[in-house]
């Protein structure tokens, strides 16, 4: 991702942030609902002894403002959550929100972190349309796997959505080609396109 790029990215953030607040549209989801049914799918790839373990450590790549966390706990998830956000007014809103967990204003494509987490998960957040995004998308895959001790899962806008395209400002993938790359990284990879009509989710296992 272009500097430009970056900054052009977080500053629509930052305009949504200061129109709608504590709401989903602010993270760029059409609604709650949506955004539960993702955060739904995400947590079924967690073994259900790792969720309510305290052992258990989890990343949220673009945390936004951690209502993931919030469906997690809701789960009875009580282990380490760590976030990681790009747009410094989400990390601070949700480490106020949730002084019990760590938000890091970090981009982890620029600046990896040295911990490694049993489960990584970047909701969404490679969806916006940048030059060379296929090279960014698999570097930044790469990068959030070798976080992971057990499983990277991330979502994705797909290309066999029909209604409601919006190709000036998303980049709609292909979920053959990323549970492809998926397998260059790992033998056990899962792909999901049943929960959405647009979206689709992969899983690369250790």
């Amino acid at each position: 991702m272009e500097t430009n790029e970056k900054k052009q990215m977080i500053l629509l953030y930052q305009q949504k942030f200061q129109k709608y607040n504590k709401n989903p549209k602010s993270l760029h989801w059409k609604n709650k609902e949506s955004q539960i049914i993702r955060f739904k799918v995400l947590t079924e790839e967690i073994d259900k002894k790792d969720l309510i373990s305290n052992k258990t450590s989890i990343l949220d790549i673009g945390c936004g403002l951690a209502d993931f966390y919030s469906y997690l706990k809701n789960l009875g998830f009580s282990g380490k959550y760590v976030g990681t956000e790009i747009v410094p007014e989400f990390a601070k809103s949700a480490q106020k929100r949730f002084p019990e967990i760590k938000v890091l204003s970090q981009d982890i494509f620029q600046k990896p972190l040295k911990e490694k987490f049993d489960y990584v998960f970047a909701n969404g957040i490679m969806n916006h349309k940048l030059k060379n995004i296929e090279d960014y998308r698999q570097k930044f895959i790469k990068i959030m796997f070798t976080h992971a001790k057990k499983c990277l899962g991330f979502t994705m806008a797909s290309k066999y959505q029909k209604f409601d395209k919006n190709p000036q400002k998303i980049h709609y993938a292909s979920p053959e080609k990323y549970f492809s790359y998926g397998m260059s990284l790992s033998e056990k990879v899962i792909l999901r396109h049943d929960y959405l009509w647009h979206d689709f989710a992969i899983f690369i296992y250790r």
